[in-house]
């Protein structure tokens, strides 16, 4: 078990819109409107941060089965352009989604979010293809920061390094 702390107010289930998060006006226009895949078996934080996302501009896609997630992308009902999933679920971990997910999306950008970051999780997310790790507990602004930085990844055209090496 572990806990999410938030900088911004508590939030209720069901009560209003999530309160405005500190950083969330440095969104960038371009990064408003970001269609995102979020997944957690918990509902209270699936709840909190469909929320938190909406109110930073973004359009999430919220599931708290990995099973039904995956189920709802392989049916051409989930259009998302970033991928944001917790690591310890049932049925499927974060990382084994992720490798479903690539193969319909090969190029999809992906955080995983994760209360024990261990070295084994960090060379299985890098092989998985993930490109940010997100430690728990968080507060809203750094995932807003992490979702901003993957949005970059996202805009930046493709082109080999000096070595020849694709990002």
């Amino acid at each position: 078990m572990f806990d999410l702390y938030f900088r911004a107010a508590a939030l209720q289930a069901g009560e209003g819109e999530a309160p405005a998060v500190p950083g969330t006006a440095r969104t960038t226009p371009a990064a408003r409107g970001t269609r995102i895949l979020y997944v957690d078996d918990d509902e209270l934080i699936a709840d909190l941060m469909q929320r938190l996302l909406r109110r930073a501009g973004h359009e999430p896609r919220v599931f708290t089965s990995p099973i039904e997630a995956l189920r709802a992308v392989r049916g051409g009902e989930v259009d998302y352009e970033l991928a944001i999933l917790d690591y310890s679920m049932p049925g499927m971990n974060g990382v084994e989604l992720v490798r479903a997910l690539r193969e319909r999306h090969p190029g999809i950008a992906a955080a995983i979010t994760s209360g024990y970051l261990s070295a084994e999780l960090r060379r299985e997310a890098l092989a998985a293809g993930v490109t940010e790790l997100i430690d728990k507990p968080n507060t809203g602004e750094d995932l807003l920061e992490a979702i901003d930085r993957l949005i970059e990844r996202l805009h930046q055209p493709c082109a080999p390094d000096p070595v020849g090496h694709w990002p």
